[in-house]
């Protein structure tokens, strides 16, 4: 089995980050709950994609890259992550973009895209949403940036590749270490937003290399069904444990994917999320977003409420960022 101190890592983020009680929502739920401070890693604004960008950098560095190209949604937080990295290294990016179908003129320049463009990104959109569109465009500008004389380093959507799922395996060490010196105590469950799956299947791994693969980890999905999603997490799961030898492949009935809490779609929350946020801002002072964290929290109430949880155990809600689409 591998080490994860011997793959090359670039530092971008404040670590650890907190691991804070949140007593009022305990009292609220029922339940001994504590957040994981990822949108405290402080690159542009922070985030969990900056986790997976220390490797993901690293990678690029190594291999002598001038460029960083990742894509996603017009208000990804990946790509403002991506691209602050590249600003602050001397890198050149750019981020391919699709855009919403209805979406009001203001939703193109602030947020994350306002971000990404003072970060000096160069912003190219996609003439359609499909995946099909988007994989023609970033292989015609790969091509074109190479005939340039550039070395583009091509990260995937959210980073989530076995490179960039690295930074989430050790994150799961750092957790377990804080929840045995602070808490003294393991934690019952991660819950967390799942979407392009590194995040999960990283923490999957994580715990697999410190034995504690029983701690349940609980993605919520973020815009796809249970079969969807588990689909996105076990290739980079397999991947990720091939990466670092951990042997026995990591049984398929711990990749927990809920469907339950996205509706209706991608980027749009329904009036249980915003409640959610809005839950969260009152009791605990503490912002969540409404495309990712926000539907982690949902799930995460309405499973406290069915008694899903043991009260006397630890409930780690990572808080993976993006509270720059409240604005």
């Amino acid at each position: 089995m591998a080490s994860l101190s011997t793959i090359k890592r670039i530092s971008l983020a404040h670590l650890p980050t907190p691991l804070d009680p949140l007593p009022a929502l305990s009292k609220e739920l029922g339940i001994n709950l504590w957040v994981k401070r990822d949108d405290c890693t402080g690159m542009g604004t922070g985030g969990n994609k900056t986790r997976k960008l220390e490797y993901l950098l690293a990678d690029a560095k190594e291999q002598k890259a001038t460029v960083l190209v990742t894509m996603g949604a017009v208000q990804s937080n990946h790509c403002r992550q991506t691209a602050a990295v590249a600003a602050q290294h001397g890198l050149k990016c750019e981020l391919l973009l699709t855009r919403p179908q209805q979406a009001p003129p203001e939703y193109f320049n602030n947020g994350n895209i306002l971000l990404s463009s003072m970060f000096g990104a160069n912003l190219v959109w996609s003439d359609s949403n499909s995946s099909e569109s988007l994989a023609s465009l970033v292989s015609e500008r790969m091509k074109v940036l190479a005939e340039q004389g550039e070395r583009p380093y091509l990260i995937p959507v959210g980073g989530s590749n076995e490179v960039g799922a690295l930074g989430y395996a050790l994150c799961a060490q750092e957790l377990i270490e804080q929840c045995t010196n602070r808490l003294q105590a393991e934690p019952e469950a991660i819950v967390l937003a799942t979407g392009s799956g590194g995040t999960q299947a990283g923490i999957l791994i994580g715990l697999r290399l410190i034995g504690k693969e029983h701690i349940k980890v609980i993605g919520i999905n973020v815009s796809a069904s249970t079969e969807v999603q588990k689909n996105k997490v076990r290739p980079i799961v397999e991947a990720l444990g091939e990466k670092l030898r951990i042997g026995v492949p990591i049984d398929d009935e711990l990749i927990i994917c809920d469907d339950r809490f996205f509706g209706p779609s991608y980027g749009v929350p329904n009036d249980a999320t915003l409640e959610a946020v809005n839950l969260f801002a009152r009791k605990e002072g503490l912002l969540l977003d409404p495309v990712y964290t926000g539907k982690a929290a949902n799930g995460l109430i309405q499973m406290a409420k069915d008694g899903c949880f043991h009260s006397s155990k630890p409930i780690i809600f990572l808080h993976t960022g993006g509270q720059s689409a409240l604005f």
